[in-house]
């Protein structure tokens, strides 16, 4: 078996799978345990997908699908001509894999919610430890760019922005990865929200964040974000 510092081709037996539903689904998710369980190092390569197919008994179809899953997530490099090879952890691919997922589930908005109320209140309560001048002005020309947005596509757009100066502000880059990794997730949202609600709710919701956040008060910074993010709007 490889170590940790080596690079050398790993040659695994995995067993023939069973006739079932999800096949792609299943021979994927046990190479996903074999990388794990193993922790083999980025560049490894893995078995040929003739090989591949022909231990777990399965057509090369499916094993070409289950690579492509598998190299979505992150987990996998594959290149015409060559073996597939274990890939370096990737923070973002493993984010858009998540939120592949959740726009496939056709969650609802409140479930959206649940989720990003927690994460924007605490970058809301960071922001308001940590922001610079230069931030607060991008967080007032956002405000200022959807007051005066005619289009909806611009509405989104500057309330887009002020959610990621906001991000920003807090110091983490983290904070500011998941919101990149959700953008088109909460494309959905925004667009849905501003049509229902209208963009003055919106500029009144900001321009009363960007005022805690300024004072530098982290609870009322806290509070503004749960009115803001409060649903069904009132």
């Amino acid at each position: 078996m490889p170590t940790m510092s080596s690079k050398i081709s790993t040659t695994p037996t995995f067993s023939r799978m069973d006739s079932a539903p999800n096949l792609v689904d299943q021979v994927g998710s046990r190479i996903r345990e074999y990388i794990m369980a193993e922790q083999l190092e980025p560049g490894v390569s893995l078995p040929s997908e003739g090989k591949l197919a022909e231990q777990f008994g399965v057509s090369r179809t499916v094993i070409r699908e289950a690579m492509n899953q598998l190299r979505f997530a992150g987990l996998v490099e594959v290149s015409h001509g060559r073996r597939p090879r274990v890939q370096a952890p990737s923070p973002q691919s493993s984010l858009l894999s998540l939120v592949t997922w959740m726009q496939r589930s056709e969650l609802a908005i409140h479930q959206i919610l649940e989720v990003r109320r927690p994460i924007e209140c605490e970058i809301a309560r960071l922001a308001a430890r940590h922001h610079n001048d230069e931030l607060l002005n991008d967080m007032q020309n956002s405000i200022d760019a959807l007051d005066k947005s005619r289009r909806l596509q611009d509405r989104i757009k500057a309330d887009a922005a002020f959610h990621r100066a906001l991000a920003e502000a807090t110091g983490n880059p983290i904070f500011t990865l998941l919101l990149d990794a959700m953008s088109e997730l909460l494309h959905e949202q925004r667009s849905r929200t501003l049509k229902g609600s209208g963009t003055a709710r919106a500029v009144r919701d900001h321009q009363a964040i960007l005022t805690c956040i300024t004072s530098g008060d982290d609870d009322a910074s806290i509070q503004a974000m749960q009115q803001h993010l409060a649903w069904p709007r009132q």
